[in-house]
């Protein structure tokens, strides 16, 4: 997670409005986008990293209340612990963020 990934000025504002709104620890983009062969339109893959009681769906929910019309995203909003419970479940996804995943925000 390491790499670096261009990614213009929309994705930039959507980081920030995901930084202000949502107030994550980290967010890390993958899939298409962290591999750097996406298609314009393509929704962005984000993980999204903020410890909180909310359930699952809720927490999406908020993220894509946020952006309302702009830039498709798809998030995936996890707590560290839920992390590390899929990282031992042998999670296709999370061992995909591993490989690929760029970390784009951190507090």
């Amino acid at each position: 997670m390491e790499r670096e990934v261009d990614l213009g000025d929309t994705f930039h504002q959507a980081i920030e409005t995901i930084v202000s709104g949502y107030d994550p620890e980290r967010i890390i983009i993958f899939g298409p986008y962290a591999r750097g062969d996406f298609h314009t339109g393509e929704p962005i893959d984000l993980l999204i990293l903020k410890e909180t009681n909310e359930e699952y769906d809720e927490r999406v929910e908020r993220i894509r209340r946020l952006f309302g019309d702009g830039p498709a995203i798809n998030p995936v909003v996890l707590t560290e612990e839920e992390v590390h419970m899929n990282l031992a479940a042998d999670s296709d996804l999370l061992d995909e963020i591993v490989r690929e995943g760029v970390v784009v925000y951190e507090k």
